[in-house]
């Protein structure tokens, strides 16, 4: 009895021959040191693709607070540029008064002359009045 209870022990105790059967096989096939390649490529393979992760959302977040930054500077840009274009406003508006003569007031600059001698692109609405005198 003694035999039947220690190959029973034996047989239940131990893992069944075919659960680790593949590992051998493979380590037989494949081969120890090309086992471990393939087990440190892994765990390399896993650490890129977390890094790879992490550096998309980091390139996310930057082109986010550059189109923030882009925004910004526009919308800045549009407010200087209608400062601007009062300010000429302004200026066309002094020279006709202080202008004395028909000659003189026909020498002053209208702002739309000035705008586009210095380059400035300023957003006119289409259905505004073209007998503006101040912007001819």
């Amino acid at each position: 009895m003694s035999d039947e209870a220690d190959l029973a022990k034996h047989v239940s105790g131990e893992t069944p021959w075919w659960a680790t059967a593949p590992i051998w096989l493979a380590a037989g096939i494949v081969g120890v040191p090309s086992l471990i390649a393939i087990g440190a490529g892994y765990f390399v393979a896993h650490y890129v693709t977390n890094a790879l992760t992490q550096l998309t959302t980091y390139n996310q977040s930057e082109i986010y607070l550059t189109n923030e930054h882009i925004n910004d500077s526009k919308r800045n840009f549009e407010v200087v540029l209608k400062f601007m274009d009062d300010d000429l406003r302004a200026q066309y508006q002094a020279c006709l008064n202080s202008g004395q003569t028909a000659p003189e007031r026909a020498a002053c600059v209208s702002p739309r002359a000035r705008e586009e001698e210095y380059g400035l692109v300023v957003k006119r609405k289409k259905n505004s009045p073209s007998n503006d005198p101040l912007n001819p």
